[in-house]
């Protein structure tokens, strides 16, 4: 995947070709190709044969894909052997609890004659069982990518609820997993199906931000401009890290507007430059 982390991953079903054709268009870093829970299972294979053209289409109109398989005892090994050997995306894991999960998932690319170099996986934490893990599941092999915080099946399964105060500590938990791996978390402390509060959302995704999250999923279009919008260095950040750049670059380590400058706040603020791009 890119070196910037997505700021914005919308879910879309891989059964709808019309809204998957659109996809494009509407403004996300990236797009999931959902063969999972938006895809009803008697529509499963048709979706399969449809997704090698689908992807084709999609990265030739200059989009980021990813596909989300189903678990493995639930069908994930057809949906890996429907990928093209020529155009293998990104995979979003569902339910990983283990990693011994990651390293199956791992078998059954090279068995169906994919390159282990073209695996990049992203294991969704969506239970108590697999937060605890998710230290282990980050490290289970170099081709983890990402770590996926999935909000609502974890409120479900722990009975909590999807208020922001009931799911920020876990998800923090799960970003700190991620950062300790070097490698970007996904999600939010809240609801991802909330898109007619946008209020709401909004402050989902800016405390997404404030605990680790690079980047939020999205299922609806109007998400996505808002999760660009938030996970977007804005300009009072990025005044601050040029100010810091600066402040470094003339040999002033102590002082000045900023205070002290160490390695960490000069790597903070170099960070912020790199999101904010060109």
């Amino acid at each position: 995947m890119r070196a910037n982390p997505f700021k914005s991953l919308l879910f879309v079903p891989a059964s709808r070709l019309d809204l998957a054709g659109r996809a494009h268009q509407r403004g996300a870093d990236a797009i999931i190709l959902d063969l999972e829970d938006g895809v009803a299972e008697a529509d499963r294979p048709a979706s399969r044969k449809a997704l090698g053209p689908l992807l084709k289409d999609l990265r030739n109109k200059g989009t980021e894909v990813l596909v989300r398989i189903n678990s493995l005892d639930d069908g994930g090994a057809l949906d890996i052997e429907a990928l093209p050997n020529n155009c293998t995306p990104p995979l979003l894991i569902p339910k990983v609890t283990e990693p011994e999960q990651l390293l199956a998932v791992e078998e059954c690319w090279l068995s169906c004659g994919h390159e282990r170099s073209t695996l990049q996986l992203l294991p969704m934490i969506e239970c108590p069982g697999g937060l605890f893990r998710a230290e282990k599941i980050a490290t289970a092999t170099k081709s983890v990518c990402a770590l996926v915080f999935g909000s609502e099946d974890f409120a479900t399964q722990a009975g909590l609820s999807t208020e922001i105060e009931a799911l920020a500590m876990p998800a923090q938990w799960l970003a700190l997993a991620a950062a300790a791996a070097s490698i970007p978390a996904y999600g939010l402390p809240g609801s991802l199906g909330n898109y007619h509060n946008m209020e709401l959302f909004e402050a989902t995704l800016r405390r997404a931000k404030t605990i680790g999250y690079s980047g939020s999923l999205c299922v609806h279009p109007k998400q996505v401009l808002l999760a660009n919008s938030v996970f977007r260095p804005s300009d009072e950040e990025i005044n601050w890290a040029e100010a810091v750049i600066e402040q470094a670059g003339s040999g002033g380590a102590t002082g000045g507007d900023i205070g002290m400058i160490d390695a960490p706040i000069l790597a903070r603020a170099k960070a912020i430059l790199a999101k904010a791009g060109p």
